[in-house]
């Protein structure tokens, strides 16, 4: 069951295990939509096993209940952390650059920080001041 989005702006911290989703149209923040990846734990003792960095159908369905959770929203920051392989935003975008064109092209941001280190209201002000930069407005 989703909650989805349905303001102009989601700010979404795409992470292997667990993603996080706001919606940051006003002042008010609730606790954001929590998207869990159930086979990421496996994913990962499996790559440290058999080398093996992807599994399709798992990633496929986590991928699936973000994109149904964002749909919603007209514009899309997206915060990931590390790079290449490791980085699960860009796999994000990719996903949607493949399935889901038109929600891929709502995305005007992608923000490489460090999540884990951040809270909740961190990685909130880190989408609101891309969004303020007089560069990055509409």
């Amino acid at each position: 069951m989703t909650q989805q989005i349905t303001g102009n702006t989601a700010v979404v911290a795409v992470q292997r295990g667990t993603s996080r989703i706001w919606s940051i149209d006003t002042d008010k923040h609730d606790a954001p939509i929590e998207v869990i990846n159930p086979g990421a734990e496996s994913k990962h003792v499996r790559d440290l096993q058999h080398g093996d960095h992807h599994n399709p159908t798992s990633e496929a369905h986590y991928f699936d209940a973000i994109y149904a959770e964002v749909n919603g929203a007209k514009r899309i920051v997206l915060i990931g952390h590390g790079s290449g392989k490791g980085n699960e935003m860009h796999e994000f975008v990719q996903y949607l650059n493949k399935k889901h064109a038109d929600t891929a092209r709502k995305i005007v941001g992608k923000l490489d920080l460090n999540i884990e280190g951040m809270t909740g209201p961190q990685l909130v002000a880190a989408g609101r001041d891309y969004l303020n930069e007089p560069i990055n407005r509409p």
